[in-house]
C-alpha cells in the first residue's frame, strides 16, 4: 500500500511578455566625443554632451530620429574615431551586441561603395546565426556633389546597389541632410504599428529634414520629383511631395530585395522579423521537452503554441483614436507547420502574410421569410444564408496571393481563408471576420489606358464555412443552425 501524500508542482508555461526589441535602433557614426563607446539615449538626453556641441551627420540624424519618432523614442549610439577603418562599424555593431538588441542599424557616415553594403548584408546572416537577432540596416548615402548634375547623380548612385541582393539593407540617399534619421525616426514611430509603411501619409509630414528649401544639384538646378521618382526605382529609399499638398512624405521604406521578391517594402520584413523572435523564444523553452513529439497529438498542440505568436500580432489596435487592423492576419490551420526530421531534430515552419486592399465589399443574403396562415403573417421560418464579397488588390498586394496560387498548384487550388475586417465610419467601428472564403478570379483585366490611376485585380470570394461570419465577435448564425457542422 502507497503511503498517502501530495506533491505539488509549479510549472513555468512560458506565457509573459517578452521585451520588445522593435523601434530600438543603433546609430553608428564618427565623431570625437565619447569614442569607442555605446550610449543609451532618449528624448531627455544631452546630446551636446554625448555627442558634442558641434553638428555632425550622426548627432543630426539621432536628433532627426527623435523628432520624427514622437512619444517614448529610445535607443542606441556607438561613435567611432574619425581615423576608423572601412569596417570599423561592422565590429562596433558586434560589440554593441552585449550592451542591446535592436531592431535596426543606422550608418550615419556616407557609403560610397558596394564593399559597405555587403559588409551589411553579411552581419545580418552573423547576428541571426550566432545570437538568433534579426537585424536591418539603414546606410547613409552620399548626396549631389559639387557641379553634379541630377543625372548624373543617377548614374552614379545606379552602380552602387546594382547586383546586390539582401532585403535588410536600405539605401538612403542625402539629399535635404538627414533622411537617414528621418527614416529611422519614422519607423519607431509608436503612433502607428510596425506593419504600417514609412509613406503612410496620416502619420504626419516628415521633419527635421537638414534644410528647409529644396536641394539643389551641383549646376544649381533644383530637384525634380521624377529624380526621387528614379532613385526610387533604382532600389533608393527617398522623400517625396505631392502637388498642391503641403508638406513631404516619405515613397516607401524600399530594401534591397530582388524585384518580385515578397520584402522589397521594410514594413513587410519587420513583420516576419517580429513574429520570428517570439517563435524563436517558445522553440527555446521546448528543448528536451517529451511533449513535444511526434504524436498527431503533440503536433496539433505545438501548431497552437507556436502560432500564439501570430494570434497577439494579429489583434486589432486602436492607437491615439486611430484603428489599426493586426499587423497579420489571424493564424488558420497550415500556418504552422511541425516536421520531425529525425527523433532529436524538428523544424517548425511558419507562415505570416500582410494583405493591403484598395477596397473590400462583403454582401450577405438570408432567405428568412415570414411565414402565413390563411394568407396572414404568422411568424417567420429559418431560410439559407450565404455571403460573397470582393477584394479590389492592387498588382503589388496580388503577389501575395500569386504566391498562394504557386504554392497550391493552381488559382482554383488556393485553400480557403478566414479574413479579419475593421470598417470604421468617425467614431464606430465594426469588426467582421469571415470564415473558410473561397477566392474566385474574375475582372482579369480593366486598365484605363489614360492612366493616373493604380493598377488593380479584383478577386471574388464566397464564404463556405459553417462558422460564417462573426460581427463584433457575435456570430451571425444561431448555435442551433450550425450544430454537428462545427467541431
Amino acid at each position: 500500500m502507497t503511503w498517502p501524500n501530495v506533491t505539488v508542482n509549479q510549472v513555468n508555461q512560458l506565457l509573459g511578455e517578452t521585451n520588445e526589441v522593435e523601434r530600438t535602433l543603433l546609430f553608428i557614426g564618427t565623431g570625437s566625443t565619447n569614442v569607442g563607446k555605446t550610449l543609451a539615449v532618449n528624448a531627455q538626453s544631452d546630446f551636446d554632451a554625448l555627442l558634442g556641441d558641434g553638428d555632425s551627420p550622426l548627432k543630426n540624424d539621432v536628433l532627426a530620429a527623435q523628432a520624427n519618432a514622437g512619444q517614448n523614442w529610445w535607443g542606441f549610439v556607438h561613435v567611432l574615431a574619425a581615423d576608423s577603418e572601412a569596417d570599423a562599424w561592422v565590429e562596433a555593431v558586434k560589440a554593441a551586441q552585449v550592451v542591446c538588441s535592436v531592431e535596426g542599424v543606422v550608418l550615419s557616415d556616407d557609403v560610397s561603395a558596394k564593399a559597405i553594403v555587403n559588409q551589411a548584408a553579411t552581419l545580418r546572416s552573423e547576428l541571426t546565426a550566432k545570437y538568433g537577432r534579426w537585424v536591418w540596416f539603414i546606410l547613409a548615402v552620399q548626396g549631389m556633389q559639387a557641379e553634379e548634375a541630377q543625372a548624373d547623380y543617377l548614374t552614379r548612385l545606379s552602380t552602387l546597389q546594382d547586383g546586390i541582393a539582401e532585403k535588410a539593407v536600405q539605401l538612403v540617399p542625402r539629399l535635404w541632410g538627414n533622411e537617414p534619421g528621418v527614416l529611422a525616426g519614422r519607423l519607431c514611430n509608436r503612433a502607428v504599428t510596425i506593419a504600417d509603411s514609412p509613406a503612410r501619409v496620416k502619420t504626419g509630414a516628415l521633419l527635421s529634414m537638414g534644410s528647409d528649401e529644396l536641394p539643389k544639384d551641383g549646376t544649381g538646378a533644383v530637384l525634380e520629383l521624377a529624380t526621387l521618382q528614379a532613385l526610387e526605382a533604382q532600389r533608393f529609399s527617398v522623400p517625396m511631395w505631392y502637388p498642391d499638398y503641403d508638406g513631404y512624405y516619405w515613397s516607401d521604406g524600399r530594401t534591397l530585395d530582388v524585384e518580385g521578391g515578397d520584402y522589397q517594402s521594410i514594413e513587410t520584413l519587420r513583420i516576419v522579423d517580429k513574429a520570428a523572435r517570439r517563435v524563436r523564444l517558445l522553440a527555446i523553452g521546448k528543448i528536451a521537452d517529451r511533449s513535444l513529439n511526434s504524436t498527431p497529438g503533440s503536433i496539433a498542440a505545438h501548431q497552437t503554441l507556436f502560432a500564439r505568436p501570430l494570434r497577439e500580432m494579429s489583434t486589432a489596435a486602436n492607437i491615439n483614436g486611430v484603428s489599426f487592423p493586426g499587423e497579420v492576419k489571424p493564424p488558420q490551420d497550415g500556418d504552422i507547420t511541425i516536421v520531425w526530421k529525425n527523433k532529436k531534430a524538428v523544424d517548425i515552419y511558419m507562415d505570416a502574410e500582410l494583405v493591403h486592399a484598395e477596397k473590400i465589399s462583403l454582401d450577405i443574403t438570408d432567405n428568412t421569410a415570414a411565414a402565413q396562415t390563411r394568407g396572414v403573417p404568422d411568424g417567420w421560418v429559418d431560410g439559407d444564408v450565404s455571403a460573397e464579397g470582393e477584394l479590389e488588390l492592387s498588382t503589388k498586394a496580388l503577389k501575395v496571393i500569386k504566391a498562394r496560387a504557386q504554392s497550391a498548384g493552381s488559382w482554383r487550388g488556393i485553400p480557403e481563408l478566414d479574413f479579419l475586417f475593421y470598417a470604421k465610419a468617425g467614431n464606430e467601428e465594426t469588426k467582421v471576420e469571415a470564415f473558410g472564403c473561397k477566392l474566385v478570379l474574375n475582372n482579369l483585366l480593366d486598365l484605363d489606358p489614360k492612366g493616373g490611376s493604380l493598377s488593380t485585380r479584383k478577386i471574388k470570394f464566397l464564404v463556405t464555412s459553417p462558422k460564417f461570419i462573426n460581427i463584433d465577435g457575435v456570430p451571425y448564425l444561431e448555435a442551433e443552425a450550425t450544430e454537428n457542422l462545427i467541431g
